[in-house]
């Protein structure tokens, strides 16, 4: 319900989801543009089941550029937004009531975590001795997932508040580093932590505080993005190196069971997981062969394991970027001169 997390990264970060009920499916995709007016970029990065997005947007002011949120209605209509404070915003969750969560950067660079209610009130968020406060998700029940950073800035810990205001703090079993990224509307959460070895490993904490640990077959680096109601992770692991030293990525899906299911898009030499909606279905986007940072395609595939491309009209190259529940996919394109955002429903 997303070290240095700058524009480049943090967009990597999150994530995209899926195209939905079987009436979607069969249904022809119309696509909109939603840039926000006057912004230089457009990320949107959450999206609800109302066609409600949430996002962050780049502008120029004195000659510099900034990040700001936004908030666009199903009708179109855009509201912009930041924290008292901020020079960079980061709505990462919109909930299905329009309730956004995610961070903010201050002019010393220290992260903050904030929510943004339906009126516009805005509360920001950090956990008492921490030295940053990320926030990635928020459900239904307004319960918000992030970490937070260690004064020694070498340790991670996961948290979850509530809508009454009671934080949880927890950590993966030994693990130096902690970070959930997605949590769903029992409150189970999925994330990613570090081990020992500096190697990023997924993990699934259920409502009763119980961790499950989990790598693909295979996997050197797995990074679990989203978790749905029925309880299944989906994400992108990597075995190490590929063409011209990139990291080449294979998307999986982690049953409830532990199950994990892996695959690749025909003809993707590297694909990103970017969600999974409630009826299971899968979306990210992948790098064809032969093609190395352009010629992206999004990719939607459904639990038979079939797996389809999309790209909206005159896209050079497609990301997924976020999805509802009921799979209204958002994220951005190029086409031969400029960039846009993009809402497939």
């Amino acid at each position: 319900m997303t070290g240095n997390l700058g524009w480049k990264s943090a967009a990597a970060w999150l994530a995209a989801l899926a195209l939905g009920t079987p009436a979607a499916h069969a249904a022809k995709p119309t696509y909109t543009i939603i840039d926000v007016p006057g912004a230089i970029a457009t990320q949107p990065q959450s999206v609800n089941a109302s066609s409600t997005v949430s996002g962050f947007y780049q502008y120029d002011k004195h000659m510099k550029q900034f990040e700001a949120g936004f908030l666009r209605t199903a009708d179109g209509t855009f509201t912009t937004f930041k924290p008292q404070g901020s020079v960079i915003t980061y709505p990462r969750s919109i909930n299905s009531a329009g309730v956004i969560a995610g961070y903010w950067f201050d002019k010393d660079g220290t992260a903050h975590g904030f929510t943004r209610s339906t009126s516009g009130s805005i509360i920001s968020l950090d956990i008492s001795g921490s030295v940053g406060t990320i926030i990635y998700g928020i459900n239904d029940a307004g319960t918000i997932a992030g970490f937070y950073d260690a004064p020694d800035h070498f340790h991670t810990h996961g948290f979850l508040r509530d809508a009454n205001g009671t934080f949880t703090t927890f950590d993966v079993p030994n693990a130096p580093g902690t970070s959930p990224v997605g949590i769903n509307s029992s409150g189970a959460v999925t994330g990613q932590y570090v081990d020992r070895n500096n190697v990023r490993r997924g993990f699934v904490r259920a409502a009763d505080g119980t961790i499950a640990t989990f790598d693909p077959p295979g996997s050197k680096e797995t990074i679990p993005i989203a978790i749905n109601d029925s309880g299944f992770v989906a994400g992108h692991f990597g075995q190490g190196l590929c063409c011209h030293g990139f990291h080449a990525y294979h998307g999986f899906v982690r049953s409830p069971d532990g199950t994990i299911v892996t695959f690749d898009p025909p003809g993707a030499h590297s694909a990103q997981v970017s969600g999974i909606d409630s009826d299971g279905n899968v979306s990210g986007f992948y790098l064809a062969h032969n093609t190395y940072l352009t010629g992206k395609h999004g990719f939607l595939r459904t639990p038979d394991g079939a797996i389809k491309k999309f790209d909206p009209p005159g896209s050079a190259d497609t990301v997924v970027l976020g999805a509802s529940s009921n799979g209204i996919i958002i994220g951005d394109y190029s086409d031969d001169t400029t960039g846009h955002a993009y809402l497939r429903q």
